[in-house]
């Protein structure tokens, strides 16, 4: 299994600043936030990673939004091998940052760098590649799902999508160390434990966007990434678009939810549900990219990098469409979940099969058919 160990940089405990919300939290929602209730902002982080890039001169940072921070960040230089190189702004985004640093001479991995960032702090850091999955892989942030949820989820795209390579983004999972162990040879297990986020506004989470775009630059750039989270299973009746998706630049789908209906198995999974609504969610897509494709991975949709010339066509913002329902979507499982979003509804209250808006889909079961099944 691969480690990785990530050369985080954060504010100093204590500091006399911190980064600003990005967006307001609603006045109604305000006693919910400050007592903690919507989840943790990221206050404080100013970057995920340094690396060390497999050409073994670019050194690349990945961060949340500077925001008000940019002061304490930028400028910022890395002294290597008796090199004074200056991280470079080379993205940004509204909830990330990337900056570069570009060696005139290879650097071996492993290589200890000094980082200078402009409120003085001083860090030493060590420079080093990781090895490129090849082949499609799979890769998510989760919290605290069972452990039968994640298994059961690796092993439909693995025999239904021929994935080879799994990454999960843990963010601070109670149980981390025990899924490091479990999940040893099924998955590489990424400890991520940066604050998620407040839950009721999404554009002041950074946590997982932080997580996909680390995947991308640091791991991805010769695989097709498959962008689905724990509770989403993707189902593809076509096979050509289901034998292109290793070879396209990005394919993106529409969902339907798999309600949650009563079982008489505490232990349920993804087979023990057979019916999902009959209209689509039409919103909130996810996809599945080239990984050497140059863009930002935003959760729902892919935001390539475009050409100055590009920017200047009609709705050149407009992502691509979403295939056909009838040859693929995928499966979104109100009940595979924790139910930790505070906003929402209870995902886990069963709902009322009876009424006219549900229809059987065993799509998903009929792939579970052939895998046995192993109890946790």
């Amino acid at each position: 299994m691969t480690t990785i160990e990530l050369n985080s940089v954060a504010l100093p405990a204590g500091s006399s600043i911190k980064r600003q919300l990005r967006r307001p939290v609603p006045v109604e929602r305000k006693a919910l936030y400050e007592n903690g209730q919507l989840g943790v902002y990221d206050s404080y982080t100013l970057l995920y990673d340094i690396f060390l890039d497999t050409d073994n001169r670019t050194i690349r940072a990945i961060g949340p939004p500077l925001l008000n921070l940019g002061q304490a960040l930028l400028p910022a230089y890395l002294q290597v091998n008796g090199h004074k190189l200056p991280l470079t702004l080379r993205t940004s985004h509204k909830k990330l940052v990337i900056l570069e640093a570009v060696s005139p001479a290879p650097i071996s991995s492993n290589t200890t760098a000094d980082l200078h960032l402009a409120n003085g702090q001083h860090q030493t850091i060590t420079l080093a590649t990781a090895p490129l999955p090849e082949g499609p892989s799979l890769v998510t942030v989760q919290k605290n799902n069972k452990l039968q949820w994640i298994i059961d989820w690796i092993s439909y795209y693995k025999n239904e999508f021929g994935i080879q390579h799994v990454y999960i983004y843990d963010n601070n999972s109670d149980n981390q160390d025990y899924l490091l162990k479990s999940l040893e040879g099924l998955a590489t297990v990424m400890p991520w434990n940066f604050p998620h986020g407040i839950s009721h506004r999404s554009g002041n989470k950074f946590c997982q966007v932080g997580a996909l775009n680390h995947f991308k630059y640091r791991l991805g750039k010769n695989t097709s990434i498959f962008n689905f989270d724990i509770d989403e299973l993707l189902v593809c009746r076509n096979q050509q678009i289901k034998q292109s998706l290793c070879n396209g630049k990005m394919t993106r789908f529409n969902s339907y939810t798999v309600p949650f209906t009563a079982t008489p198995d505490p232990e349920y999974s993804f087979r023990d549900f057979r019916f999902r609504e009959k209209e689509p969610r039409d919103k909130a897509t996810k996809y599945v990219v080239n990984g050497g494709l140059p863009g930002v991975m935003n959760v729902h949709h892919f935001n390539p990098a475009l050409r100055f010339w590009q920017k200047l066509l009609p709705g050149y913002r407009r992502p691509p469409a979403a295939v056909p329902l009838a040859d693929a979507y995928f499966l979104h499982y109100q009940g595979i979940t924790t139910n930790w979003k505070i906003h929402n509804a209870d995902r886990l209250e069963a709902i009322d099969l009876s009424e006219n808006m549900y229809v059987e889909d065993t799509a998903v079961i009929d792939v579970f058919s052939h895998i046995p099944r192993n109890r946790q």
